[in-house]
């Protein structure tokens, strides 16, 4: 290309204008012959590094079109899927609520009487822990009464032999007495 550059300046005739003898063919013969080279050598370089740059960019251009492609009818494909699955969760809405409430009914009965049966035998422990320390109460009052009774038994014979045997001693005296 430099070389091209470098001829052309040597070969152009300056000289050939400034004189103004007419029309100068020797200087428009050597400007088509450095127009045509140029152009050649142009018509060279795109043939050479253009036209194959241009098929690889257009290669490029083409396999990216395909994957595009191939990526939208994807997207397509998952937006027609994802549409029939929103649908289907439409249609199906009111019956998911509906089996939700149902199933929340069955667990909220199933807690109530869960909570019944606890309460009732709570209710139940109590009551027979009630009798068990009524039984128990009566039991130690019955004791308590039996050792008091007992006591005051002892006691009472304690006194009452005494005044017996008191009795008995002033009985026999006397007897005895008598019998002198």
């Amino acid at each position: 290309m430099r070389l091209l550059i470098i001829a052309s300046l040597l070969f152009s005739s300056t000289t050939a204008l400034a004189a103004g003898d007419g029309i100068p063919v020797g200087f428009v013969i050597k400007q088509v012959v450095h127009f045509s080279a140029f152009a050649v050598i142009l018509g060279w370089l795109v043939v050479k590094k253009v036209v194959p740059m241009i098929a690889a960019k257009k290669e490029e251009f083409l396999t990216l079109m395909k994957k595009a492609e191939a990526s939208k009818a994807e997207a397509e494909k998952l937006r027609s899927e994802f549409r029939q699955k929103l649908d289907e969760l439409e249609n199906t809405k009111t019956q998911t609520i509906d089996q939700a409430r149902t199933e929340a009914e069955a667990i909220k009965n199933k807690i109530l009487k869960e909570a019944q049966e606890a309460s009732a035998k709570m209710i139940s422990d109590a009551m027979n822990t009630v009798q068990y320390e009524v039984d128990k109460a009566k039991t130690e009052l019955r004791q308590s009464l039996l050792e008091e009774s007992i006591s005051a038994a002892e006691e009472a014979l304690k006194k009452k032999n005494a005044n017996e045997m008191a009795n008995l001693d002033k009985h026999f005296v006397e007897k005895i007495q008598v019998v002198q």
